[in-house]
């Protein structure tokens, strides 16, 4: 499945999310190796104050996030499957599994299931271009 440029500048604008956390979560295993490592302290303040900051950005990025998804999608389903996407950092197949593997046919039609994630997902992008009107 092809995705516009437009879907591509939401999904960057969306990843912010997770590269914040991801810096936090670096952050505090540099703080505890240097805590274990340093008896005297030395680099640990500069490192604590970095991950509270990585902290702040994270819960500021989380609320951003997730308020525009909430506002700029139109259907519940498409919101779903962006915050599983893109806040939970949810592969397509978990998504697929959340969604969707408790149908009774899940099994054989687990193909079909994951390409309606895919389109939700492809439109629920679109109109939260939209709403954000990145260029």
């Amino acid at each position: 499945m092809q995705c516009s440029s437009k879907n591509k500048a939401v999904q960057q604008w969306l990843s912010r999310y997770a590269s914040a956390m991801q810096k936090a979560e670096i952050l505090e295993q540099r703080l505890s190796h240097l805590e274990l490592s340093a008896p005297d302290g030395s680099g640990t303040e500069r490192v604590r104050r970095q991950l509270e900051e990585a902290k702040r950005n994270h819960v500021h990025l989380l609320g951003e996030v997730d308020s525009a998804i909430s506002q700029g999608v139109h259907t519940e389903f498409g919101k779903a499957v962006l915050q599983m996407r893109y806040l939970d950092g949810m592969s397509w197949n978990d998504i697929t599994a959340a969604a969707f593997g408790g149908k009774v046919d899940f099994l054989e039609k687990e193909a079909s299931y994951l390409r309606r994630v895919m389109l939700t997902q492809s439109k629920a992008l679109e109109e939260l271009s939209s709403f954000l009107d990145l260029q």
